[in-house]
């Protein structure tokens, strides 16, 4: 029987006892006639014990129904404005009950959603899914979870996670809807962002790789596997360093691995390093190297970004080539300078002399070694100036195979009666435009190199034919530019050159052979003649296996014969009166004496200031003007220039044995003439009246 509250707080004590005493003395006169009062007063005493016992009790079930009924609103508060929608689901799906915070989930009133089915809610797309969910639920004991999304109009789609348990008797199910956008939005983002990364890892060129605290790759691009050749499969898994890096360094890398586990830092963190890496198929190559370091579940992890650079090193190594040749070739114009004077007045004199001896003179024999002498030093001098680009070459359509037979015995002459000479050239011709003089001395060059890598004698061969350079040759080789060429192919027998040697082989002054057999300088030349033929010149040999030089020049299908030159007539004499000024004494007097030789007046000056003060002397009677170009005071141009102002029509005739650059700059962009030492007594007296006679 339940308890009224409300009527037991209106019931005070005092009443209480009142109506109990009187119940008590009515009972107790029918029970006890004769002892009545007596037993009621002891009645009376229990029961005011058992009252007091009462009232008692009812306080205290007071209080316990204050505290559950606290509890009960309490429990509704945290149901309804619980983080997580509940909602109770019968057999069918239909909502039965549901908090706040379920009904906010799902975008209605909840008085508006009892009674409705839950999967109306639930997106199309995930209604199937839903309902097998749901089937599950009442089938199995286990808690059962799936994710859905909640469309509504006017809001951003929810998505929710179902975490769900049958209730006792099976009729109904008790749902837990957690929203889960936050993390969905979080997971999707985190996905593009993968996404992203991995498209731009695989657009990189450069390697990038992820190894682990052990060195093993976690990850690699596309780039890896174009850079190391192996396709990913072989790379993720493996120690790096095992695999990737030469034998002779993996020691070192591995303890610096070590120190990089313990700390996540070491030499290579944070710096742009050059490393030596290792291809598939054992080839060695240069990376230029950075690493980054993370840490992952308390672990070091090493990110490491690796360049390819052999191509770049490859352009390194031709441009400090250039740049070695540059500054040879500024040494070897001002020595060829100085030198030109000198075989000047060698060759002058020796020319003089010639023309006044008779046939049969026992000195003639002796002067002529001496002028095939000064003829080989010129040649030098050429050489020289070939060497620095300082030289003019005379390009002009040419066959190949034409040049090579012409030289062909000559070539004999320079490798000796133990090397055997052999030449294939097509008949049809292979036409550059090229001087044809350079192209022999490269050919000359290259047999006299062959002939001291063959000192027990052997086989030189010289062929030419038709060659194709396309963009894959480009990127094996790392020289060309795609077009036709020519290749003129260089082997001998001989000794062969390794590998460190082949890479400074066209160093200028570099040479294997003593100083009594060579300067360093006839590859070199060689290379730099090419160079100014537009072509390419490279090496490939091995010791004991002979060498082979290719040299490819552009091919050019202007096939017009060389002109052939006529004799030259013998100088005519003159009498005009010519201004000559040269600093040199030996070559100012040995000038002198060609020009009165031939009939000429002479009037001479040492230097530009000298020269400006002759003219102006003797102006009226000068008819030309023979000036060194490079002279102390005022240069050969210089004074020209002042001499024009007063006569414009002057007539010039420049002389210098300096570097065409320098010759180029002073007077030939001016249209005036030059006559290049050493010149003979002829050369000098066949242009001076060439000048005179135009």
């Amino acid at each position: 029987m339940g308890i009224n509250k409300d009527k037991i707080r209106k019931m005070d004590a005092a009443t209480l006892r009142e109506e109990a005493e009187k119940r008590l003395r009515t009972q107790m006169a029918e029970l006890y006639p004769t002892r009545a009062e007596e037993e009621t007063q002891r009645l009376v005493h229990e029961f005011e014990v058992h009252q007091i016992e009462l009232e008692m009790q009812n306080e205290e079930l007071c209080r316990i129904s204050e505290e559950l009924e606290t509890a009960l609103n309490t429990y509704a508060d945290l149901y309804d404005f619980a983080p997580v929608g509940y909602v109770t689901l019968d057999h069918d799906g239909v909502i039965r009950a549901a908090n706040l915070s379920g009904a906010n989930l799902l975008g209605v009133e909840r008085s508006r959603l009892i009674g409705r089915r839950f999967g109306l809610f639930v997106a199309e797309k995930n209604r199937t899914a839903f309902a097998a969910f749901l089937g599950k639920v009442f089938t199995d004991d286990a808690e059962v979870t799936c994710e859905v999304a909640l469309p509504k109009e006017g809001r951003h789609q929810l998505f929710v996670q179902i975490e769900a348990r049958a209730a006792a008797g099976g009729q109904e199910c008790r749902i837990a809807l957690i929203d889960i956008t936050g993390r969905r939005q979080a997971e999707d983002d985190l996905r593009e962002s993968r996404e992203r990364m991995y498209k731009l890892s695989e657009m990189a060129v450069d390697a990038i790789v992820m190894l682990d605290d052990s060195g093993v790759v976690t990850f690699c691009n596309t780039a890896t596997e174009r850079i190391f050749g192996s396709p990913s499969a072989e790379i993720i898994g493996k120690v790096f360093h095992r695999c990737f890096i030469p034998e002779r360094l993996r020691d070192a890398v591995a303890h610096g691995y070590d120190k990089f586990r313990e700390h996540g830092a070491g030499p290579v963190i944070g710096t742009i390093t050059e490393v030596t890496g290792l291809r598939k198929n054992g080839t060695e190559f240069p990376l230029e190297l950075s690493v980054s370091a993370v840490k992952l579940k308390a672990k070091w992890h090493a990110i490491g970004i690796m360049r390819d650079i052999t191509e770049r090193k490859s352009l390194e190594c031709q441009l400090l080539q250039a740049q070695k040749m540059e500054t040879v070739g500024l040494l070897a114009g001002g020595i060829a300078h100085d030198f030109n004077n000198i075989l000047n007045v060698i060759v002058g004199y020796g020319s003089l002399s010639e023309l006044r001896m008779q046939e049969g003179d026992p000195v003639l024999d002796n002067l002529k070694q001496i002028l095939a002498a000064a003829d080989r030093g010129a040649n030098l001098t050429r050489s020289l100036l070939n060497f620095s680009r300082k030289h003019l070459i005379s390009p002009r359509p040419t066959d190949i195979n034409e040049i090579i037979r012409n030289v062909d015995k000559f070539l004999t002459m320079v490798i000796g009666e133990d090397v055997r000479l052999a030449t294939a050239c097509g008949e049809k011709a292979l036409m550059v435009t090229a001087d044809s003089d350079q192209i022999e001395q490269v050919l000359i060059n290259l047999a006299t190199n062959a002939r001291h890598a063959m000192p027990n004698g052997g086989t030189l061969s010289i062929t030419s034919e038709p060659f194709v350079i396309n963009s894959e040759f480009v990127k094996v080789h790392g020289f060309g530019e795609p077009r036709d060429y020519v290749l003129i192919s260089v082997t001998d027998t001989g000794t062969g050159i390794d590998r460190e040697t082949v890479g400074r082989i066209f160093e200028p002054f570099f040479t294997t052979k003593t100083m009594e057999k060579g300067t360093g300088l006839g590859l070199s030349i060689a290379y730099s003649l090419v160079k100014q033929h537009n072509g390419y010149i490279d090496v490939t040999s091995e010791p004991n296996k002979g060498t082979t030089f290719r040299i490819y020049l552009p091919l050019t299908h202007d096939e017009q014969a060389p002109e052939v030159q006529a004799p030259l007539p013998p100088p005519r004499r003159g009498t005009e009166t010519i201004l000559l000024a040269e600093d040199d004494e030996a070559v100012r007097s040995l000038t002198e004496q060609v020009l009165t030789g031939f009939g000429y007046r002479v009037i001479s000056a040492v230097d530009g200031d000298d020269a400006l003060r002759k003219y102006s002397a003797h102006k009226d009677a000068i008819r030309l003007l023979l000036f060194d170009l490079i002279m102390p005071n005022k240069n050969g141009k210089e004074a020209y220039d002042e001499i024009r102002k007063v006569c414009p029509g002057v007539r010039i005739l420049f002389m210098s044995g300096y570097t065409a650059d320098i010759i180029e700059a002073k007077a030939l962009k001016d249209g005036t003439e030059i006559i290049a030492k050493p010149f003979s007594s002829i050369d000098l007296a066949r242009k001076v009246r060439t000048i005179l006679d135009r």
